[in-house]
């Protein structure tokens, strides 16, 4: 199930970039203007997270800021409020100054999110560890770098799906450029020395000729 994020803009063309970088990360996210409606929509709507992005355009920033943070209690917010207004730190919000771009804005989304600690992600006799940063292979302990994490993250919530490089690129480093596929084999390499009893003849991620990879797990019957 995608996590579902409310984006909040004074400005649409902003916006819309915006979401489209969260959307390419995997997110599932709605627009919405700075308004009393929005702020009954972020109460009863389940969002993982909000993102608060205000140019000046509407009135009172901060007073709506404020407005906002009480109505959704300790669901975590991004608020990147205009240039020249401060607005303080608080438990489970992230301020970030102008200029903000998406890549930065995606990031400080991913930590807050991984900050609240989900649950695992169980496969077989492997389970994806996000508290500890780790994958666990039965009893073996494999430390994983950040983009291995969120790499091994992509594959195990789309178990038996031929994932393309395109999407893995967006998804893991938020980027289209094609440039950027040898760095893929890399990490795949270095997760395959970690999970599989034999990398050079994957049973969990194996290369789909011309396309990418899917990730499954032997272990795993696969659904009826």
């Amino acid at each position: 199930m995608e996590t579902k994020i409310l984006l909040i803009d004074d400005d649409l063309l902003e916006a819309e970039k915006i979401q489209a970088s969260l959307q390419r990360a995997g997110f599932q996210v709605q627009m919405a203007p700075p308004s009393r409606k929005t702020l009954r929509m972020a109460q009863g709507q389940g969002y993982a997270l909000v993102v608060l992005s205000l140019n000046g355009h509407s009135a009172s920033p901060q007073t709506f800021g404020n407005s906002l943070r009480r109505a959704i209690g300790f669901t975590p917010l991004v608020f990147v409020p205009p240039v020249g207004v401060h607005v303080p730190e608080a438990e489970n919000q992230r301020v970030l100054e102008r200029p903000a771009t998406t890549r930065r804005i995606l990031y400080h989304v991913r930590r807050l999110l991984s900050a609240q600690k989900p649950g695992p992600i169980q496969m077989g006799n492997l389970m994806l560890d996000y508290e500890n940063q780790c994958v666990w292979k039965g009893e073996e302990k494999h430390p994983l770098t950040p983009k291995e994490f969120r790499l091994l993250e992509f594959f195990m919530t789309r178990p038996r799906e031929v994932l393309s490089k395109k999407q893995i690129l967006e998804a893991v480093w938020d980027t289209t450029y094609m440039g950027y596929i040898r760095t893929i084999y890399v990490h795949v390499r270095w997760l395959r020395k970690k999970l599989e009893a034999d990398p050079c003849h994957p049973e969990y991620i194996r290369t789909v000729r011309g396309i990418g990879y899917v990730f499954s797990c032997p272990e795993q019957p696969p659904s009826p």
